[in-house]
């Protein structure tokens, strides 16, 4: 079995308001989640958050929960943009870009991974194609830096979107590439990376802040 990954980079760095803005959800959905302080434990059922970059919050969600309607409540709540990836089984991933609740944009890498319906093929592949205009407008970049990203996975390997990236195009974690392009509109921040940043997502790389949640896995 393949990663299993799904983040969420916010346009704040109060991760209080995030982790408030999570658990506010939660309770409106009556989800089986807790705080946990920093004395327990981290478990692969934690929201683990990142330290801020550059104005964004990245929280990384247990492997099992990819569910898109708590990043609408989340930039709903807070009033902010977020960009929110998911990668599926290590094969492909997906981008959405939401502001103030609702869906800007979004992107597939394999749009057509879950069918080989030739209608339902054309119509995911136009509805996950990407916009790079809308992106770059909303995030403050050019399209020329968001548009080589947004290509469907062929079947043979792929080069890379710029030299100086770490992934191919093949590899779903050419999003983290994706994320750390310049935003010449928004600076620079003096030592850091541009962009929304460029966290080593994993389980050991996030940490928690007070109010954070984890799932009971009973």
């Amino acid at each position: 079995m393949g990663e299993f990954v799904t983040v969420p980079a916010i346009e704040t760095e109060n991760e209080d308001a995030v982790s408030a803005a999570t658990g506010r959800f939660f309770e409106s959905c009556s989800w089986p989640a807790r705080p946990v302080g920093n004395a327990e434990p981290v478990t692969e059922d934690d929201v683990l958050f990142f330290p801020p970059l550059n104005g964004w919050t990245v929280i990384l969600w247990p492997a099992y929960f990819t569910e898109l309607a708590a990043v609408e409540s989340i930039s709903r709540d807070l009033g902010v943009l977020v960009s929110t990836v998911r990668i599926h089984d290590g094969d492909y991933w997906c981008h959405s870009l939401l502001r103030n609740g609702s869906t800007l944009d979004r992107f597939a890498s394999v749009p057509d991974y879950f069918t080989d319906d030739s209608g339902e093929i054309a119509r995911l592949k136009a509805a996950y194609a990407g916009r790079p205009a809308i992106v770059a407008e909303a995030a403050g970049r050019t399209p020329d830096q968001v548009a080589p990203y947004f290509v469907p996975v062929a079947t043979q390997e792929m080069g890379k979107a710029f030299d100086d990236d770490e992934f191919g195009l093949d590899d779903p974690w050419v999003f983290t590439d994706f994320w750390r392009r310049p935003a010449p509109a928004r600076g620079r921040v003096a030592g850091q990376g541009a962009g929304w940043g460029r966290p080593a997502v994993g389980p050991r790389c996030g940490r928690r802040v007070p109010g954070c949640w984890t799932f009971p896995n009973d």
